[in-house]
């Protein structure tokens, strides 16, 4: 079972709705929660977990609240590809000016800043949902919504104490089924693309007990659920003149065998 808490992170929220796609609740357990709501945040999941090959581009939006009350908001543009059980690729540009690559090939977890030219890496669990949690649990860098690729989501129940289906809403082209959920310490929404393919267009988590009522959201302009992803693209092979720096995680060699 993972050691996660409901609520610790945006991601971990979204990872508590697709629970519900695997775990029929009745009426009296949920009380408050839609049943519509929970169908449709079903139809947007079953998909992603379904999928071997993955690409998905998104843009993230969070804010940071300041010692003296007010907050910033920062951004960020991001792909990722996913290959189940065991490849993962992360592409990161920052508004803050990050320019960062994660490669993960089964074995190890290879950070590349584009801008210094220099990278670091580690060893990693041999799965996917091992290395998410020790990305977040150990080293307190857990990809960006990378719950949404776990492949077992056995270990969570529902965490909403109420839910809803709000109406039609617009997310740039796409008109969505837009949901709410509430929960102890979060609330979250989804917005899930009308029609034959059902994607995830956009997520807010809204941390109503934290100081600022902080948020965050990620808004999804293109899902590939069908990609042939080979070896190369997760493994990593320094640039010229990278210089490699120490993690903290113990580190491996360039070329280990894997």
């Amino acid at each position: 079972m993972h050691r996660r808490r409901i609520g610790a992170t945006p991601t971990v929220l979204l990872l508590a709705a697709v629970s519900w796609a695997q775990v029929a609740f009745t009426e009296e357990e949920l009380p408050a929660v839609d049943p519509a709501a929970v169908a449709i945040v079903r139809e947007a999941f079953e998909p992603i977990l379904a999928a071997r090959g993955i690409e998905v581009r998104f843009r993230t939006l969070y804010d940071a609240v300041q010692e003296e009350g007010y907050k910033l908001q920062f951004s960020s543009h991001d792909k990722l590809r996913i290959r189940r059980p065991d490849r993962a690729w992360l592409s990161t540009a920052r508004d803050d000016g990050l320019n960062r690559e994660v490669r993960y090939d089964g074995t190890t977890v290879s950070v590349y800043d584009r801008d210094e030219n220099v990278f670091g890496q580690f060893a990693v669990p041999d799965t996917l949902d091992a290395t998410f949690d020790y990305l977040e649990l150990e080293i307190g860098t857990p990809l960006p919504v990378a719950d949404l690729f776990y492949n077992d989501l056995s270990h969570l129940s529902g965490a909403a104490l109420a839910g809803e289906v709000v109406g039609t809403s617009r997310v740039g082209e796409w008109a969505c089924d837009h949901v709410s959920f509430r929960g102890e310490v979060v609330d979250w929404q989804m917005w899930v693309e009308q029609g034959g393919e059902r994607r995830l267009r956009k997520f807010v988590i809204t941390y109503h007990e934290a100081p600022g009522v902080p948020q965050f959201s990620a808004i999804f302009d293109h899902w590939d659920l069908t990609r042939e992803l080979p070896d190369e693209i997760f493994a990593f092979e320094p640039p010229e003149g990278a210089e490699r720096i120490p993690v903290l995680a113990r580190p491996v060699e360039v070329g280990e065998a894997r």
